[in-house]
């Protein structure tokens, strides 16, 4: 299991699988949206936590449940970032997180890949507490 915090605009995580579905939409705040496949709503859950003036601070949770395909790569869970609106928020925080691996298939890595630009900053400072356990190397 892992916890992490990180500040991001558009992430995919990568390592469960997707369909194409019509997408399940949590609202973060006025003008953010955060977007799965609905598919995979027992496996994806984001709770916006709290916003402040140009902040959104939000939970999420992820449990695979697939082991890999061929190649040996294991599906990724695409979550969309979508602003809908103007607004003065220059951030998304993910305050906590919580990662679950159901594959029944030891993993060797976890990492995010951000597509159609956008900016990450993973900042895990003295308030802050990140760990990759199991993965300690």
């Amino acid at each position: 299991m892992f916890h992490r915090r990180r500040s991001l605009l558009a992430v995919s995580v990568v390592a469960a699988f997707v369909s194409s579905a019509s997408a399940d939409v949590v609202q973060l705040g006025p003008a953010w949206q955060a977007m799965w496949d609905c598919s995979l709503d027992p496996s994806v859950d984001i709770t916006l936590d709290e916003i402040t003036d140009d902040t959104i601070y939000i939970q999420k949770s992820a449990e695979f449940t697939q082991g890999p395909g061929m190649g040996g790569l294991f599906p990724s869970i695409p979550i969309v970032f979508r602003q809908t609106a103007y607004s003065n928020f220059t951030r998304i925080v993910i305050r906590d997180e919580i990662i679950t691996n159901s594959t029944g298939v030891d993993w060797t890595d976890f990492h995010f890949e951000l597509m159609d630009g956008g900016d990450a900053l993973f900042y895990t400072g003295p308030d802050f507490f990140f760990t990759t356990s199991p993965l300690d190397n």
